[in-house]
């Protein structure tokens, strides 16, 4: 074992007069350790010198009581919380912190890199520097860097100074400054200016400005110059404070092309209120309807149908809780919303209350005005009480569930209706048994689950045909709504049922006990339901059936591997003897970030209105780590028609990052009006992208 010396300057101060207070704190460790008549002290080895927060690593290590100065040599490393230094060579000054090292490279926090041929160290936050380059990428790599032949870092203040200032991409010069001020944290300034161009906007050239006044809350503006639509300005706020957040972004021009103003406004606030209320603002407001048709950058955007603003203040108790709720819709398709279904306010709670054991007393109410110029408007007020009893027997393999309640409808100051005020009643029961039935291999490796379901419904409800209908459609049989007693959505309607439902649910399981690895090997799920009553409520939203068994409902997955997934899922019409709706899938995955995702989605004629026919492909593959290519297909092959398609490729590197992606979105309720383009993104660690579309 090598010898270890650990000297104390507190034991030196009793011998050495020169010694300081700072110079008291410090611990020395190294191979050997030499002190001569004059008490300068000499250490070499792998040496450690630790002060305060600092620690000092270095060869070769000489220190002068007199002038209270350090020397080191050799691999010098010099950790602080403000940044880790390496140099050849250094002088510290062991009191204040100041000195100066040779051929220095500083790590500062957030991945800076700074590089002088000589470097001053100040104080604890401050530097100065000669000859030197900066860049945020790997300093040995690095994609773009700054060179300066003078730099002032002041870390307190969060600046980072530089003269005759030099921008290199690749090592090629690019851009030269004679002074050149970059925030060390968030900073008001220029961003990176944007460029773009496609079909509906012309030749587009942006130059944001970010502004940060305060820690809590900040802002970008961004004025745009489009040569087909004239300028755009756009402004993001941003703040945070310890009750919530808030971000609101408005965009607006006066369109040359419509001659008209234009705006799109979106917004998000949550705030924690005392009393314990919580509100939340979600906004999304355009001028016109076919403005995001214009200006989105994505299809996602372009081809939605509503978009809609809220706003709640809710209460949440141990109980319970209730909400205070407003919303309201703009239709992207229809010119007018006069027709579009608004909720303005919408007062609901929901009340949980335990009577004995388990059984439990539910509360559910709703009261809401619904606003609709062109259609049926009015309030209405709906009250559901219901009581709940499960029951587990067997330790849980037997699970039961009874359910009873009533509903209760008031509706009035009803306009474009045959009456002002309507009242209603409606009862419903339901009784549910489910059995969990599971086998485990011997070797604890495979586990098969079996779980039958029966649920009977018994509702004794009115005809609704005249009553009035805000926001209830019907829903098609699904897996989601099969053990649902009420398939209308919305309140306004109850189904009158003798109905009985039955699902089976099977799984097999394999286990990697090694590793405690679990994936699901298969899934088949199979149900369907019977009502004896076959009774409609209202013919127009849901016709009498015409059969007293429903459609058999099927959902199956196999995945061999955590890799590999094939899945399908649809319905079979016993009686007509067809698939009324299918779909399938396929998806692999590689560990290298490869994916094969394969889908079709069916839906028959006899079945719909208009039948459903789309295939889709989603591929992505990844090359050498870095580089990448991505490429996504839509296609209705009963319209003929390509709904959408992009392929994109792009290289990711530590520093920097490139991707060019080409698009074609067929726009929402046309059959040949495609919008197409190609969105391109360069951006560089720390400076920011440059993109367009």
């Amino acid at each position: 074992m090598k010898p270890l010396y650990a000297l104390r300057a507190l034991l030196l101060a009793t011998s050495l007069s020169t010694a300081t207070s700072s110079w008291a704190q410090m611990e020395l460790f190294a191979d050997r350790v030499v002190r001569d008549s004059y008490g300068e002290i000499t250490a070499d080895g792998d040496v450690e010198a630790i002060r305060s927060d600092e620690v000092l690593t270095t060869e070769h290590l000489r220190y002068d009581p007199l002038k209270k100065e350090v020397f080191a040599e050799g691999h010098v490393q010099l950790h602080s919380p403000q940044a880790d230094i390496s140099a050849t060579a250094a002088r510290l000054h062991t009191v204040n912190h100041s000195g100066e090292l040779q051929q220095a490279t500083v790590a500062l926090p957030e991945g800076k890199y700074v590089r002088a041929a000589r470097l001053k160290r100040l104080d604890e936050t401050r530097l100065s520097g000669d000859h030197v380059s900066f860049t945020e990428c790997p300093p040995d790599a690095p994609a773009w860097r700054l060179r300066a032949s003078h730099v002032e870092i002041d870390q307190q203040a969060g600046d980072m100074i530089v003269s005759d200032a030099r921008f290199e991409l690749g090592g090629i010069p690019v851009f030269y400054s004679p002074y050149w001020q970059y925030p060390l944290r968030r900073r008001s300034g220029v961003l990176m200016p944007q460029i773009s161009t496609s079909q509906r906007r012309g030749t587009a050239f942006a130059l944001p400005l970010y502004v940060a006044p305060s820690a809590s809350w900040d802002a970008t503006y961004t004025p745009r110059w489009m040569t087909r639509r004239g300028w755009m300005n756009d402004v993001e706020l941003r703040h945070r404070s310890t009750v919530g957040q808030e971000t609101w972004q408005l965009a607006w021009l006066q369109d040359r092309v419509t001659q008209r103003r234009r705006y799109h406004v979106t917004g998000t606030m949550q705030e924690q209120l005392p009393l314990g209320l919580q509100f939340r603002l979600d906004a999304n407001q355009t001028s016109d309807y076919q403005y995001l048709s214009d200006y989105a950058v994505d299809g996602t955007q372009a081809s939605a149908r509503f978009i809609t603003s809220k706003a709640s203040l809710g209460w949440q108790g141990p109980w319970g809780g209730a909400t205070l709720l407003a919303q309201k819709q703009q239709d992207l398709i229809q010119a007018s919303n006069e027709k579009t279904l608004q909720w303005l306010p919408r007062l609901e709670s929901n009340w949980s209350l335990p009577i004995y054991a388990d059984a439990r007393l539910h509360l559910d109410q709703q009261l809401t005005h619904f606003a609709r110029p062109l259609l049926l408007s009015g309030w209405r007020s709906w009250l559901h009480p219901w009581l709940e009893v499960p029951f587990a027997p067997l330790g849980g393999a037997v699970e039961f569930r009874l359910q009873s309640g009533l509903y209760q409808w008031n509706y009035w100051q009803l306009k474009n209706h045959p009456h002002s005020s309507v009242r209603a009643r409606a009862y419903a029961s339901s009784a549910e048994a489910s059995v969990h039935l599971e086998r485990i291999s011997q070797n604890h490796h495979w586990r098969h689950s079996i779980s039958p379901t029966l649920r009977y419904d018994l509702a004794n409800a009115p005809d609704q045909s005249t009553m009035p209908n805000f926001d209830s459609g019907f829903a098609r049989l699904t897996m989601n709504n099969l053990l649902q007693g009420n398939r209308f959505t919305g309140l306004d309607r109850v189904q009158r049922l003798r109905r009985f439902s039955a699902l089976l649910r099977n799984a097999l399981q394999y286990k990697d006990t090694e590793n405690q690895r679990k994936w699901t090997i298969m899934t088949l799920d199979v149900g369907m339901s019977w009502d004896v009553l076959r009774n409609s409520v209202d013919a127009r939203i849901s016709p009498t059936p015409s059969r007293s068994y429903g459609n058999v409902l099927v959902d199956y997955s196999l995945s061999p591997t955590p890799q590999f997934t094939m899945a399908a899922d649809g319905q079979y019409d016993v009686a007509g003897q067809y698939w009324a709706v299918a779909n399938a899938s396929l998806r692999m995955d590689h560990e290298d970030g490869h994916h094969l995702s394969l889908g079709w989605q069916h839906t028959d004629r006899r079945y719909v209105a208009h039948a459903i026919n789309l295939v889709s492909v989603d591929v992505a593959a990844r090359f050498y780590r870095r580089w990448h290519a991505d490429a996504s297909w839509q296609y209705d092959s009963s319209l003929k028609l390509t709904q959408q398609a992009t392929i994109s490729a792009g290289y990711v590197h530590p520093c920097w990052n490139l991707s060019i992606e080409g698009f074609r979105i067929n726009r929402r309720g046309s059959t040949g009006n495609s919008d197409y383009g190609f969105r391109f993104t360069l951006g560089f660690k720390g400076l920011g992208n440059v993109g367009g579309t």
